[in-house]
């Protein structure tokens, strides 16, 4: 991105100064387990495909990228049932996962 599109983003950014009531947050926070469990309810396990592309797009995950001395770590929030994380373990075992979502039925 260019200094000039992070300066727009910036200046709309610091224009916008309305909030989310209190009532409308504490309902999303209090209420996202039970919609993420509802929305993969609907859609089940079928609707999701491996994003088999992860590794084009995050070099540093392919196998035998030069990494410290030490074995890659990586966090998935929001992993669903693991689409991104399954192919980059497939192909790189080396890496070590921590994935965490809010449903339990991911």
């Amino acid at each position: 991105m260019d200094d000039a599109f992070i300066a727009d983003a910036q200046q709309i950014l610091s224009a916008d100064n309305s909030l989310v009531p209190e009532f409308w947050q504490k309902k999303y926070k209090d209420e996202a387990g039970r919609n993420w469990d509802k929305f993969y309810h609907r859609n089940s396990t079928n609707f999701f495909k491996d994003r088999n592309w992860t590794d084009r797009e995050f070099e540093e995950l392919r196998p035998g990228h030069a990494f410290s001395e030490q074995n890659p770590v990586l966090l998935e929030i929001g992993c669903g049932v693991g689409n991104f994380v399954w192919p980059i373990l497939k192909r790189n075992p080396d890496i070590f996962v921590y994935a965490c979502d809010f449903s339990t039925r991911a």
